[in-house]
């Protein structure tokens, strides 16, 4: 798949264009797009949840549900969900793309606001 860089409107193909695929679906809160109903991840549902395991393990789930139903390029092994006081959220995904079986590893932070 192709397309273009949220940033620069360059260019963008292969797994940085997954990468920012993938972002995408974790940072935008579940149905807030009009045109694509279930759109995104149920994260921000539990945004007031205290930073617990319970929280994590929901993070976890809806994480993954978002991911399964909208990025069938990623096939998903493990999420982790690491949180601190200041609502930073750190999650790790890793799994392998599926076209090719390459092990796929990809980092990102998130803010509680």
């Amino acid at each position: 798949m192709y397309g273009t860089d949220k940033n620069t409107g360059e260019y963008l193909t292969g797994i940085d264009h997954l990468r920012q695929s993938v972002a995408d679906i974790i940072t935008t809160p579940l149905n807030s797009r009009v045109m694509i109903r279930g759109y995104g991840c149920g994260l921000f549902d539990k945004i007031d949840a205290p930073m617990n395991g319970e929280f994590q393990a929901r993070a976890v789930e809806s994480i993954h549900i978002a991911l399964t139903r909208w990025e069938p390029r990623l096939s998903l092994g493990k999420v982790e969900v690491t949180g601190h006081a200041s609502g930073q959220l750190n999650i790790t995904l890793t799994g392998f793309i599926t076209q090719t079986q390459h092990p796929y590893t990809q980092t990102l932070v998130v803010r509680r606001e």
